[in-house]
């Protein structure tokens, strides 16, 4: 037997946008910005900092949107092997690797 690497992917096809104007970067900046911070106790908010700092940051950012027009997804977490070697991979994983021992456990439901 030889060692096996389980794993799952997507790839995402699509036309790439690049936005270097800070205008149309702000916004981009202002939503990640409230997803991060907003779970937080006392949330950051892009508001919170002087106009004319976030207008210097803004200029050394280079937004990368994806336009995505297709996703492809994949994933090879042992199916094609017995009950008790999925039990055994899931075992040695919930100590290096949680989230891919979490996946399989949904799989093999």
């Amino acid at each position: 037997m030889v060692p096996t690497w389980n794993h799952e992917a997507v790839h995402a096809y699509g036309r790439l946008e690049i936005m270097d104007a800070p205008a149309d970067i702000l916004p981009i900046v202002t939503k990640l910005t409230e997803r991060y911070e907003g779970r937080r106790a006392k949330p950051w908010a892009v508001a919170d900092a002087p106009g004319d700092y976030i207008a210097a940051q803004l200029k050394g950012i280079v937004g990368v949107v994806l336009h995505v027009a297709r996703l492809e997804g994949k994933r090879k977490l042992s199916h094609n092997k017995t009950k008790a070697d999925q039990e055994g991979v899931v075992a040695g994983l919930e100590g290096e690797n949680v989230a891919l021992a979490a996946a399989m456990k949904r799989v093999a439901k």
